[in-house]
């Protein structure tokens, strides 16, 4: 268990100065709460930032292409993703104390795909 958070920690370390040397016009942070909250409002700031072409996907229809093994979804071509809410979750003490330096971090990655960042 210690060994896979130590990998993961590294595993961070490495995403993160990856995109820290990325030029703050070619990067963009994106939070898993924001997107499960507003997925087409996320999504079209990603495709403005990069300007992209084209318009949103059908949330209500998503092929599932080639999935990962891990991917629980691999059992059906096709998902649809629903807008709700990002669920409160608890945390113990010790994994808000391990995720707070990560959490100080990703706030000071700009420019970020926020559900309520502009219009879409």
């Amino acid at each position: 268990m210690r060994a896979g958070l130590y990998l993961l920690r590294v595993v961070m370390v490495l995403v993160l100065s990856v995109f820290r040397r990325q030029p703050p016009e070619r990067r963009i942070a994106v939070q898993h709460e924001d997107f499960v909250a507003e997925p087409e409002r996320v999504t079209a700031r990603i495709m403005e930032q990069f300007e992209l072409p084209g318009p949103l996907p059908d949330f209500a229809h998503l092929r599932t292409g080639l999935p990962l093994v891990a991917n629980q979804l691999t059992r059906e071509p096709e998902v649809a993703l629903a807008a709700r809410p990002a669920a409160r979750h608890r945390s113990s003490t010790a994994m808000r104390l391990m995720q707070g330096p990560w959490q100080r971090t990703v706030e000071h990655l700009e420019p970020s795909a926020k559900a309520s960042a502009g219009g879409s």
